[in-house]
């Protein structure tokens, strides 16, 4: 199989480098915000999408079964065994002008795109581990927000720590705030945790880790297509990890069925 080899030096060049491949196959060799790139570029009727993690989290190749060692990775890139996926679709607006985005894994409200902007600047360890350091470090600053919002037809609202939509089952490097879903089913998993003290939550990590935090634990756990999130004072938000804005003030998400074409 031949290939051509580019190496992208700065933020977004793989979205350009995607949209320009000439091949059939573009792999991914990254993490999950890399893999996020190349899909906001990437034709879905023409191109495969295919991965050899070598990223923080790696969430969404733990959810298609891809090996982490990247000759493994490689070789499931050449046997070419496609899957379809689906794919989400988000809209934001910081009460200015309204931005759109496809993500694969999830997104995030609120603390998760908090960590995941500290995670951006931690240069050493990997998975659970950096993410955990970074949660750690961005307990001091947490303040919680109050957000109203539809999924589908039913109406929601919470004073939240975080806000997580999945449609991969994991996120931050193996916290599974989502841990039934799957990225085939035409439907998004949500996470809310309500607002909770500093304790409280280094409590609850080792749940949200083990995808076993339940409602006394300030969880919510809820399903759809169609999502609407509002927050007057503004939310941080990440897409697949990648830290998108600090102060948005309303988003809506939809799913795309089967719009990826993955090899897994």
């Amino acid at each position: 199989m031949a290939a051509e080899i580019v190496i992208t030096k700065a933020a977004g060049i793989a979205t350009t480098l995607a949209a320009e491949a000439r091949g059939d196959i573009v792999v991914a060799v990254g993490g999950d915000g890399t893999i996020n790139e190349i899909v906001n570029g990437l034709d879905p009727s023409t191109k495969e999408l295919g991965i050899i993690p070598s990223g923080s989290g790696n969430d969404l190749v733990t959810a298609l079964g891809i090996p982490k060692q990247s000759e493994r990775a490689l070789d499931v890139v050449t046997r070419r065994r496609l899957r379809f996926i689906d794919l989400g679709r988000l809209s934001w607006s910081n009460d200015e002008d309204y931005k759109h985005r496809l993500f694969v894994n999830g997104i995030g409200f609120g603390f998760d795109a908090v960590v995941a902007q500290r995670v951006s600047s931690i240069s050493y360890g990997s998975g659970l581990f950096v993410y955990g350091v970074a949660v750690i470090q961005s307990l001091f600053s947490y303040v919680p927000w109050k957000i109203t919002g539809r999924i589908d037809a039913d109406p929601f609202e919470a004073n939240c720590l975080l806000f997580a939509i999945g449609n991969g089952s994991s996120a931050g490097g193996g916290f599974l705030l989502t841990p039934k879903a799957t990225l085939d089913d035409q439907l998004f998993d949500c996470c809310i945790l309500e607002a909770r003290g500093i304790l409280e939550i280094v409590k609850l990590m080792p749940k949200a880790i083990k995808g076993v935090h339940e409602l006394r634990d300030g969880a919510r756990h809820l399903r759809g297509k169609q999502i609407e999130v509002n927050c007057p004072t503004g939310i941080p938000i990440h897409a697949d990890g990648q830290v998108l804005g600090s102060g948005v003030t309303h988003a809506t998400i939809n799913v795309i069925p089967n719009g990826l074409r993955v090899i897994a």
